[in-house]
C-alpha cells in the first residue's frame, strides 16, 4: 500500500497538505522542462493537465503563457480545492474539474495538448486513462506524460531529492521510502512502451530523464 491513499484513491485533506508541502516543489523542479514543451502548444488551443494535484504545474503554465486557456482535473476533492485556491488569481482562463482520468468530462478533440505528471501510477485503469487523454486531444495535438520510474537507481532518487532537499527531515530514510512506496509501485520503461504502443499516436518517444527517477513519453494524435 502507498503512503498516499492506497495509491489508487483520491488524496485526503491531510495527504494533499503533505504532498503540497514536502513533495510538489521537488516534482515541479524535475518536470520544469514540460512548461515550455506544453506551453508552446497554447497557440493551437486549450491545454489540459490530467491529475493536476494542487495546481503547481498549471500555475507555472499560466504565468509563462498569459494567453493560454488551461484546464486541470483531479480525482481528489481535496486536491481540487487546493488547485482552485491557488489558481483563482488567474480568473476564468484556468478551470479546475473534479473527475477521474478514466472518465474525462470533455468532448472529443477538445485540446491542443494534454499532459499528466506523476499521476498515472494512481489510476485504477492506466490504459483507460491514457485512452481518454487521447480521445479529448485534437488530431495532431501533443500528448505528454511524465511518471516516476520503477526502474530507477538509488543514486537517481538521491539526485531527485537534492533538487530542493525534499523531505530532508527524514534523512536517508526518504530514499528507502521513495523506492518502496512511490517508485516501487509505479511503472517502468517497458510498461510505458506497452501503454503507448496501444495508443493512436505518431512521433512517439519513450525515455528516462538522465540521472533522475523519472520516465517520460510523448507523441501526437494521429490525423
Amino acid at each position: 500500500m502507498s503512503l498516499l491513499s492506497g495509491f489508487t484513491g483520491g488524496y485526503t485533506r491531510l495527504e494533499s497538505w503533505f504532498y503540497d508541502t514536502f513533495i510538489a516543489e521537488v516534482a515541479a523542479q524535475a518536470s520544469a522542462h514540460l512548461v515550455d514543451v506544453i506551453g508552446a502548444e497554447s497557440a493551437n488551443g486549450p491545454l489540459l493537465d490530467v491529475g493536476c494535484g494542487g495546481g503547481q504545474f498549471l500555475e507555472a503554465l499560466a504565468r509563462s503563457r498569459p494567453e493560454a486557456s488551461l484546464h486541470g482535473i483531479d480525482y481528489s476533492a481535496a486536491q481540487v480545492q487546493r488547485a482552485k485556491a491557488r489558481l483563482a488569481q488567474f480568473g476564468e482562463r484556468v478551470q479546475i474539474h473534479h473527475a477521474p482520468a478514466e472518465n474525462l468530462p470533455f468532448a472529443d478533440n477538445t485540446f491542443a495538448a494534454v499532459m499528466s505528471g506523476g499521476a498515472i501510477k494512481h489510476w485504477q485503469d492506466q490504459a483507460g486513462g491514457l485512452a481518454e487523454m487521447v480521445r479529448v486531444l485534437r488530431p495532431g495535438g501533443l500528448l505528454a506524460v511524465g511518471e516516476v520510474d520503477r526502474g530507477c537507481t538509488i543514486d537517481d532518487v538521491k539526485r531527485f531529492f537534492a533538487l530542493r532537499n525534499g523531505l530532508r527531515f527524514l534523512g536517508p530514510v526518504r530514499v528507502m521510502l521513495f523506492r518502496t512506496y512511490v517508485s516501487g509501485l509505479s511503472i517502468d520503461l517497458e510498461d510505458a512502451r506497452a501503454l503507448v504502443a496501444a495508443l493512436p499516436l505518431t512521433d512517439v518517444e519513450v525515455s528516462r530523464l538522465p540521472g533522475l527517477p523519472i520516465l517520460q513519453f510523448h507523441g501526437r494524435k494521429a490525423t
